[in-house]
């Protein structure tokens, strides 16, 4: 995992240790306690350089799969409760 930032945005990047492949993430996941899904979410009110909301990803075999994503301009989340 990879936290990648810019001048005035940034994401996370995961990065598969066995195949290379990169998943790029709007925040920091969160993992669910039963290791199968996660969330990830960013909150950027002010600037607006990145995007604003919640993604839910799911884990098969290993291999982060998008499930469900919402942008919201109205609000933004600050922390998530693993």
């Amino acid at each position: 995992m990879l936290d990648v930032t810019r001048w005035e945005s940034g994401f996370v990047l995961l990065i598969n240790q066995h195949t290379g492949r990169r998943t790029r993430l709007w925040g920091r996941p969160v993992l669910a306690p039963n290791g199968t899904h996660f969330v990830a979410f960013n909150s950027d009110m002010e600037a607006g350089y990145s995007p604003n909301g919640l993604e839910v990803w799911s884990l098969e075999s290993g291999i982060p799969m998008l499930r469900w994503n919402r942008v919201v301009n109205t609000w933004g989340q600050r922390r998530c409760a693993g």
